[in-house]
């Protein structure tokens, strides 16, 4: 905790420890640059303030998610109006818990009683960011892919992000997906990412698979005939093939031929998405209903 000029007491944004170089004299220059800066304002409320991104630049100019002025004075003290509202206190560098990094930062006080604090951006290099973004993207699972794509374009800190297909005609660059006919064989696609910021740049390739459309107009038949093992096959030319879980028992007595045995807890049978891939279907089935809950 410090002392604005005004005698009031600010809190430091991160522990503090009173290291000997927490308070060494700074200059203009050792302070310019972007930081993340909270307005904590004086509601009384369970939602967390968010950061926005702001810059001290050269000539005493604030700019960035709040506008006006700063000011740096003897003993590191601080004087920044922020979007017409002047605030007091003071500089100081502390450890980053979230990098072990000593950090500059600012914390001050209005005289209201509000506060706000900043604490430094590091600014890493064009290429590392690239390569943070490349290691951090993903589309999730692409063995079955059904439905049209979400193909970023943007990301973080200002890279943008473009895409090749090597099968245009089942997905295209921009995530359309469009499935073989049926009869045909699976579609197997290469979707490759391009990361860019300035002029680094990096690559990033996913394998997906499209299957072909269902075949009808039956699209998925249960005999519940298999007897033994968790699989429950589908008879059709689609092969909606589907797995039993948990209290699901074979029984040979069925209505026509086998049936399946839920215990009515943890029994039940999982099939396949595909198993409704028409834009109307119908479901049947005979079931032997012995009470509960549906």
């Amino acid at each position: 905790m410090f002392m604005n000029a005004d005698g009031w007491p600010v809190v430091a944004p991160y522990r503090y420890s009173g290291d000997e170089d927490s308070l060494k004299k700074l200059s203009e220059k050792d302070v310019l640059g972007q930081y993340s800066y909270v307005d904590h304002g004086k509601e009384i409320s369970a939602n967390i303030k968010q950061a926005v991104t702001v810059s001290l630049d050269s000539g005493g100019k604030l700019s960035g998610g709040a506008t006006g002025t700063w000011k740096l004075g003897t003993g590191n003290q601080l004087e920044i109006t922020a979007d017409g509202t002047k605030y007091k206190g003071v500089f100081l560098r502390h450890v980053d818990p979230d990098t072990g990094q000593k950090t500059l930062a600012f914390t001050a006080l209005s005289s209201k009683g509000v506060a706000v604090w900043g604490t430094s951006k590091s600014e890493l290099k064009a290429s590392k960011i690239v390569a943070a973004v490349q290691k951090d993207l993903s589309l999730g699972d692409l063995g079955n892919v059904l439905y049209n794509l979400t193909l970023p374009t943007q990301a973080a800190q200002g890279t943008t992000i473009s895409w090749e297909s090597s099968r245009p005609e089942n997905i295209s660059v921009t995530g359309e997906v469009y499935r073989p006919a049926a009869g045909s064989q699976p579609a197997t696609v290469t979707l490759t990412a391009t990361i860019r910021k300035d002029k680094a740049t990096a690559r990033k390739s996913f394998i997906a698979t499209v299957p072909e459309q269902a075949q009808g107009p039956q699209l998925a038949r249960y005999s519940w005939t298999e007897d033994q093992g968790t699989t429950v096959i589908d008879s059709t030319y689609n092969h909606f093939d589907g797995n039993a879980y948990g209290g699901a028992a074979w029984d040979k007595d069925g209505k026509l031929g086998g049936a399946l045995v839920l215990n009515g807890k943890d029994g039940y049978v999982q099939l396949p998405a595909t198993v409704t891939d028409a834009d109307d279907f119908t479901f049947s089935a005979w079931v032997n209903w012995k009470g509960g809950g549906a």
